[in-house]
């Protein structure tokens, strides 16, 4: 048995196994190592590779030159993961964001689930319609309009997406607290913000009851001003409106109350 050096494992120090033949004394480099040439080191696989005792490597000892060439670990196949000094491909586990067996072949995660662990897990599906996924995701997002609710934080799932609170918005997908909105964009009297903000409006405000908003200003701006008098009882048909007389279109920024005939704009 090869001897010498410190432990007795001679001059390289990453050699875990020995042997002795007629010709000359041999060093087997250890599963997930590889023979890396030169000087004969024994050098760990790196992330993403393997190797086993299928590809012996032989390594300069006690002064000999190598017995084989450099040996090379051997890649695990796409969208997998291994960690450094694998051996064997079963070693080769499916990437977050892709599911199937061990070793391969891994298959990306469909749109709108996730798969947040290595491994040969199946992927899951996201909440939906609150959050949502692109394809080999790892985690769910918050939709349109959607946010993360910050009692509960983010889950993998998107579980705990909720609607943005009154004058706030978020126009995308993603786990981002939603954006204040511009005072601007709602008039500074009689008016409040919709709350919970829909997820299809940005900003959305609504006046006071008896006023109506009129078009943004030159100066970029809105304003609630106050409706012409309604009369005390119903003087419309069905499927009319109340603006100054009854009539059957809705002038622009007029609403209605309740969704009954007569609106107070």
């Amino acid at each position: 048995v090869a001897g010498g050096g410190e432990n007795g494992t001679g001059t390289n120090k990453s050699i875990e196994v020995g042997r002795f033949d007629t010709n000359f004394t041999q060093q087997v480099c250890r599963d997930g190592f590889y023979n890396s040439g030169g000087d004969g080191e024994c050098v760990v696989c790196p992330s993403g590779s393997w190797m086993n005792t299928t590809g012996l490597s032989m390594v300069l000892f006690e002064g000999h030159v190598p017995l084989v060439p450099p040996s090379f670990c051997k890649p695990c196949p796409n969208n997998t993961f291994s960690s450094p000094a694998s051996v064997g491909n079963e070693s080769c586990l499916c990437d977050v964001g892709y599911s199937g067996p061990d070793a391969g072949p891994c298959e990306s995660c469909p749109p709108n689930t996730f798969k947040s662990v290595t491994g040969d897990s199946a992927c899951l599906p996201c909440s939906r319609p609150i959050s949502g996924s692109e394809e080999a995701a790892s985690i769910c997002e918050c939709e349109r309009g959607f946010r993360p609710d910050p009692a509960v934080g983010v889950l993998q799932n998107g579980a705990s997406c909720v609607e943005c609170s009154g004058g706030s918005f978020k126009l995308g997908r993603s786990n981002d607290q939603c954006a204040l909105c511009e005072e601007q964009e709602r008039p500074r009297n009689f008016s409040y913000w919709v709350d919970p903000a829909p997820s299809d409006q940005y900003c959305p405000f609504l006046c006071f009851q008896g006023y109506t908003s009129l078009l943004k200003t030159p100066l970029n701006q809105y304003q609630c001003v106050r409706c012409a008098e309604v009369p005390g009882s119903n003087p419309c048909a069905a499927g009319e409106y109340w603006n100054s007389t009854c009539t059957t279109d809705l002038a622009p920024g007029c609403r209605c109350v309740y969704l009954v005939c007569v609106c107070l704009c």
